[in-house]
């Protein structure tokens, strides 16, 4: 690294025409021989210009092997590698300037290892502030913020700073590797899907940075409200009951456009490429502000519609796939790109309704995790753990009607049926069988019933206890003594014997007759339809099929969801 004419490279400090000596080839390989021993990264050449007491210090032989010692016999005393969401608001007398990281003591005599240094002069605040503006990128911001935050005067806070993280700063590249976030806090970090925050993280957090202990961060409605009023339209936040609201920052079109317009003049291919990243953010920022979240309920049903799935798509990305996409009936292959294009975007914080339906469809038809899976990866669908997790959270959504609501005797027929569930019966050993008891309720007209299937975590279900008939046992003394009382049977005129007795003479007419099926067509052709019937999944008893406990336990559990 070529020394700077007003920092020493050494200490980062100002040099002084009484204390500085300029560095030849000689002492620049001794230099840069000292930073190779210590796992430094400064790089020094003939011309260098830096303090002569720091020079003397940085190649002593006695220094560095102290320093070796330091660092190889007490690992944990250089650096406390803890998460950014670990280590709690940042302190300008214990953490790192850049990385946010805590800097350790090397000593108890308060001697900072040749990793850390302070800052001393005003010069060293505008020279990274120039660099914020040249980086312009979120490590930027964030160091940028925290210098704001100490009004610029970083001597009066005791700023710190890793001499390794304000190389890589000033050289354009990111943060060292040894303070970077762990892979375990980088994969929760992914998982948990950071960027959007509730007004509640953020409540929680100002009430972190409170330093007397009388004061109380802001209420959630205040604090969104305050949000509002400060960012206006450069704050997207997602309405859910004022609880758990989700704000995220995004660009304004205006935002976006003026940044493109800016750009110096390029030539044609450089112009080409700058107009699809601005249209690629134009899209992203309606991505991120138009789809609602989905990380509490799945899809519905209807969701799943031509209809309903155009308009999960933005607008912007709706023009992109019409303009891109040809032939005659396109509007199933824009909706199904543009979900997929959305899912890539947000994978963590909604559930398309076209991926996660086809899973179910594909998986339904051919129950193969490969197949599920490869579309997945793909993006074409969600993943087959994804489809068992929507599975398990249906079986666990329980409707509060299972029949679909109040059945008119007149107008509706209702059918239960309970029969033997075997499972595995032919088996070498006998084991792993399974013998119990399933009802349905078979519905004439059908009735299309949905409700809202709540998005949980598989280890909070509890299918197995909401699933569950109450079993009674049957004492024959004690129930044969009930009065039991029959309504009285309805007259019938013989119709349907009459019926019967038509049909028996008709097979002696020349002409051949029809069927039973034919037969009923024949006579109730000029009658209504009644449509195709729906059939409801019951509980499954898990008992022999043969007990009469079991067989009581079942007409019990039927006629109390008759009535």
């Amino acid at each position: 690294m070529r020394a700077s004419q007003d920092n020493c490279p050494l200490c980062d400090n100002v040099l002084r025409a009484e204390e500085r000596v300029v560095v030849g080839e000689k002492g620049a390989e001794g230099i840069n021989r000292a930073s190779i021993e210590i796992g430094d990264r400064i790089v020094a050449c003939s011309g260098t210009v830096v303090h002569k007491k720091c020079r003397m210090n940085y190649i002593n032989k006695k220094q560095i092997d102290l320093y070796k010692k330091a660092k190889f016999t007490k690992p944990s005393l250089p650096v406390k590698r803890s998460a950014r969401a670990s280590i709690g608001p940042y302190d300008s007398r214990t953490h790192c300037l850049f990385c946010g990281n805590e800097i350790v003591k090397a000593s108890s005599s308060g001697v900072y290892s040749e990793e850390y240094s302070c800052v001393k002069t005003d010069t060293f605040v505008e020279t990274v502030l120039s660099h914020c503006k040249q980086r312009n990128d979120d490590w930027a911001f964030t160091v940028q913020g925290r210098i704001e935050y100490f009004g610029k005067d970083l001597h009066a806070a005791d700023s710190l700073y890793h001499r390794s993280c304000d190389i890589h700063f000033r050289t354009n590249r990111g943060i060292p590797m040894q303070h970077q976030v762990g892979i375990t806090e980088k994969k929760a970090r992914k998982e948990n899907d950071e960027e959007q925050l509730t007004v509640s993280d953020l409540a929680d957090k100002m009430g972190e940075y409170l330093v007397k202990q009388d004061s109380v961060a802001y209420g959630n409605q205040y604090l969104k409200s305050k949000l509002l009023k400060h960012y206006g339209e450069s704050i997207f936040i997602a309405e859910d009951n004022g609880l758990h609201d989700i704000d995220t920052f995004r660009e304004k079109t205006s935002s976006i456009l003026r940044d493109y317009f800016s750009k110096p003049e390029m030539d044609e291919g450089a112009r080409k490429s700058a107009i699809i990243e601005t249209a690629a953010k134009l899209i992203k920022s309606d991505i991120t502000s138009m789809i609602p979240l989905s990380t509490d309920q799945y899809p519905k049903a209807s969701d799943v519609e031509l209809n309903s799935a155009l308009e999960y798509v933005p607008p912007s990305l709706h023009c992109l796939t019409k303009n891109l996409l040809v032939g005659k009936d396109i509007r199933r292959k824009e909706a199904s790109i543009g979900q997929c294009i959305i899912q890539a975007v947000r994978s963590r914080a909604v559930v398309a309704p076209l991926q996660i339906g086809l899973a179910v469809q594909m998986h339904h038809h051919f129950r193969s995790r490969f197949l599920v899976d490869t579309l997945a990866a793909m993006g074409y669908s969600s993943s087959y753990s994804k489809v068992q997790r929507l599975e398990e959270n249906a079986a666990a959504s329980v409707a509060p009607d299972v029949l679909g609501g109040e059945i008119n005797a007149l107008d509706s027929a209702l059918l239960f049926a309970a029969n033997n569930v075997e499972y595995n019966i032919i088996t070498l050993d006998g084991k792993g069988t399974f013998h119990g008891m399933g009802m349905i309720a078979a519905i004439t007209p059908g009735r299309q019933t949905s409700h809202t299937v709540l998005r949980q975590k598989i280890a909070q279900l509890k299918i197995v206890e909401l699933a569950q008939v109450d079993i009674k046992e049957y004492r024959f003394a004690k129930y044969a003594r009930n009065n039991i009382k029959f309504d009285p049977v309805p007259y019938f005129d013989g119709h349907a014997h009459k019926v019967d007795i038509l049909w028996a003479m008709s097979f002696r007419f020349k002409k051949s007759a029809p069927g039973w099926q034919g037969m009923m067509h024949l006579l109730h052709k000029d009658c209504d339809h009644p449509g195709q019937s729906s059939v409801v999944f019951l509980p499954i008893i898990d008992m022999y099929p043969g007990d009469k406990s079991y067989i009581f336990s079942t007409l019990e559990y039927l006629c109390n969801l008759a009535n």
